[in-house]
């Protein structure tokens, strides 16, 4: 299997835009953290670590130019989930997990266009193929496993041992255009970044389209190039766009709350290309460029 060489912006072709007016000092700082605290926006941390969470508290750190999954905490490694022993079960370019109930691990192998699955213990159990580009994927609560097929144009969905159970696409109003990210509501609808459209499309467990929210442009709850989505406890969708690194908070029917420029440990706005909430509901925005651990930016 032929190794591909990635950058950390390669595949997804994003940079931090400067924004007149949002860049914060630590003044700056101080008064947001106040206004986050009365706007009931999550705390968040901010660092070059794409990091994933499982249900019994496990921790994943994802390292795509290692090519590599380390659990544990930051320098603090417990297991590491690459090469094991053949070609084949090489990861290339891991872009994103997800961890099941029963301490499965889904990695989105995107060099290789496949899932791979994994035992707690790391032992590769098989690879779930048949897509172009994969990038987001969760476990859904019924146990089920749903990926972005971006290049596809289409959400996957699969058994928990990687047998396909459907497709989803949207319909004909709404067709799914370059979907990079999703996330499971607690109603159990998915809600789904529609790339190419700017938008998130959120459907049902049937695959219907229930509704849309966002639209292109730069203004409030307005998207350009949104590549990561996150829900909470309380219902709080989070959609962080690249282009101009905000992140958009909506409630689970679309409607727009608020927006918020997240800052990263040097004082400079940051690209979130990827967003996942820890058990606490503390939100954990990867940022690359940071080249820093995640540090609190506010609380």
């Amino acid at each position: 299997m032929k190794r591909r060489t990635f950058l950390h912006h390669t595949s997804l072709g994003v940079s931090v835009l400067a924004i007149p007016g949002l860049s914060c000092s630590s003044t700056d700082e101080d008064k947001a953290v106040g206004q986050l605290a009365a706007t009931g926006r999550p705390s968040y941390r901010v660092g070059s670590e794409h990091l994933i969470f499982g249900p019994n508290g496990s921790r994943f750190v994802l390292d795509p130019e290692s090519h590599a999954v380390h659990r544990g905490e930051h320098k603090t490694v417990e297991a590491s989930f690459t090469s094991l022993g053949d070609r084949a079960s090489e990861v290339n370019f891991p872009i994103d997990a997800a961890v099941g109930a029963d301490g499965r691990l889904y990695v989105v192998d995107h060099g290789n266009d496949r899932v791979v699955i994994f035992d707690a213990k790391g032992l590769r159990l098989g690879d779930v193929g048949g897509m172009r580009r994969p990038r987001g994927v969760i476990v859904l609560r019924n146990g089920h496993l749903a990926a972005c097929d971006v290049a596809g144009h289409a959400v996957q969905r699969f058994t928990a041992d990687g047998q396909p159970a459907s497709r989803l696409t949207g319909d004909g109003q709404n067709p799914l255009n370059g979907p990079c990210a999703l996330a499971e509501d607690p109603l159990g609808n998915l809600h789904v970044v529609d790339a190419g459209n700017c938008r998130v499309v959120v459907l049902s467990y049937k695959g219907e389209v229930v509704r849309t929210y966002g639209s292109h442009g730069a203004g409030e709850g307005q998207l350009l190039m949104p590549r990561a989505i996150a829900i909470d406890g309380h219902g709080r969708v989070c959609v962080g766009e690249a282009a101009t690194g905000f992140i958009h908070v909506f409630d689970m029917e679309g409607r727009f709350l608020e927006r918020f420029l997240p800052i990263g440990p040097g004082g400079d706005p940051v690209a979130p290309l990827e967003l996942s909430f820890d058990p606490n509901g503390e939100l954990y925005i990867w940022a690359p460029g940071t080249h820093a651990p995640m540090a609190l930016v506010n609380a």
